[in-house]
């Protein structure tokens, strides 16, 4: 408030000084002061509203940015459970080797692709949880075994593609190999 006090001062001295001017010019800088005086009052309460106005839209848009980012946390924490639930219902799954062979043939043919071949490896760790090694031998065209990869991941057991070899015979078809690891807790395993 001092800067405004300074300048009022000021101000009072330039119409004390306008009143000591001859005739016209003196109240010509008169009446120009007041006018200032009176533009000044007027305008220093809508410069403080602007103000206020301003904090409390700075404020409502924080609090708005906050809640937007407070809901995007929420739906990407639901997304997340809902990923975790199928993950371990995968993990879960009691699912048989000769079962998910013919799954995975009824995917292939469904693409327009055929399984060739097929070989287990099994391992266990320090748990007692196995995983299973698959390697597939698959013919069909290359988009009917691209179609095949993504078809892997809708099936009810948990299956991570580790290599994929996809060769091609100059033609349409391609051989595809694919090497593809399915894990079982020991906890199934005893059921």
């Amino acid at each position: 408030m001092k800067r405004y006090t300074t300048g009022f001062a000021e101000l009072l001295r330039f119409m004390r000084y306008g009143a000591l001017l001859p005739g016209a010019l003196g109240l010509t800088v008169v009446l120009l002061c007041i006018a200032l005086l009176v533009a000044f009052v007027g305008w220093l309460p809508a410069w403080r509203d602007h103000q206020a106005a301003e904090r409390d839209f700075q404020a409502r848009r924080e609090a708005l940015v906050q809640s937007a980012r407070a809901v995007q946390l929420v739906r990407a924490h639901q997304a997340a459970e809902q990923a975790l639930a199928q993950v371990e219902q995968k993990l879960q799954s009691t699912m048989g080797e000769a079962e998910l062979i013919q799954r995975i043939a009824r995917a292939a043919g469904q693409r327009g692709a055929r399984l060739t071949s097929q070989a287990f490896d099994h391992r266990q760790d320090g748990r007692g949880d196995t995983t299973r090694q698959l390697t597939l031998g698959l013919l069909g065209s290359y988009a009917a075994v691209r179609g095949l990869l993504v078809d892997l991941a809708a099936l009810p057991v948990w299956i991570e593609v580790l290599e994929a070899r996809i060769e091609s015979d100059g033609g349409s078809q391609v051989q595809a190999q694919l090497r593809v690891l399915t894990y079982r807790s020991a906890r199934e395993l005893q059921r």
